[in-house]
């Protein structure tokens, strides 16, 4: 998610299944840009690295407007 030019969000766990959630926080290239969220299912058992996100809007995993690469 990129809050942009601001959003109200929660988390919540819809599941009924323990989840582990983790925040991390990025400052932006730019301000007031248009909020925009995406899911993504991620392959748990692949143990090699996987490209999350990205400063590429163009990129097929999630975007970031700043100046990381973000793996799991």
């Amino acid at each position: 998610m990129s809050a942009g030019s601001g959003v109200f969000h929660s988390e919540q766990n819809m599941s009924d299944k323990d989840t582990n959630l983790f925040q991390i926080w990025f400052i932006p290239n730019n301000r007031d840009t248009e909020p925009r969220y995406k899911d993504q299912k991620i392959d748990l058992e692949n143990n090699s690295l996987t490209l999350l996100a990205e400063n590429n809007p163009d990129s097929p995993v999630g975007y970031l407007d700043t100046n990381v690469l973000v793996y799991r």
